[in-house]
């Protein structure tokens, strides 16, 4: 049979790679960094798209700046019920809300993570306190406040199921 999986080489991890630090990069600075011609990096490039190994191109935007500060407060939920019904309520209630920016269906003891970005404790209580009240299936909550952030995008290389 047949590996119908489409596969990316080590022109194209570098490609991303250096996407990833830095997505305005012209494509005559790309095709050099990757020992390309600036065609064929962009057909690549296009490729990769195409196939959505490259999703998206994202800003980095100063949140603080915008309301002058922010909190970010992380919940791990843990739900009534696994009914099917209740967790697609739940998730369409999530999407909706405002402050929650992220969110993450887990394994284990807790059912959700949700990552809020709200300017205040008290905005955080409200918005809380409205899921909690539209009875969407929510058994408890624990809040985590963040008080350093740490991120840094994944190393591609490490993501590799080859190596």
């Amino acid at each position: 049979m047949a590996n119908t999986k489409e596969t990316v080489d080590t022109v194209d991890v570098k490609l991303m790679q250096i996407l990833q630090k830095d997505g305005r990069i012209s494509n005559a600075r790309l095709a050099v960094a990757v020992n390309l011609s600036p065609s064929a990096c962009f057909q690549r490039v296009r490729r990769l798209e195409k196939r959505h190994y490259i999703t998206g191109y994202n800003a980095t935007i100063a949140t603080g700046k915008l309301c002058g500060t922010t909190m970010t407060i992380m919940t791990m939920v843990k739900m009534t019920s696994d009914q099917i019904h209740i967790i697609k309520e739940f998730e369409n209630c999530i999407r909706s809300s405002p402050g929650i920016v992220e969110w993450h269906a887990t394994l284990g003891e807790h059912d959700y993570i949700l990552k809020f970005l709200v300017p205040t404790l008290d905005r955080y209580q409200a918005i809380m306190q409205e899921l909690m009240t539209r009875d969407v299936g929510i058994k408890s909550f624990t809040s985590l406040v963040v008080h350093k952030h740490f991120a840094k995008p994944p190393d591609l290389a490490s993501l590799d199921p080859s190596s």
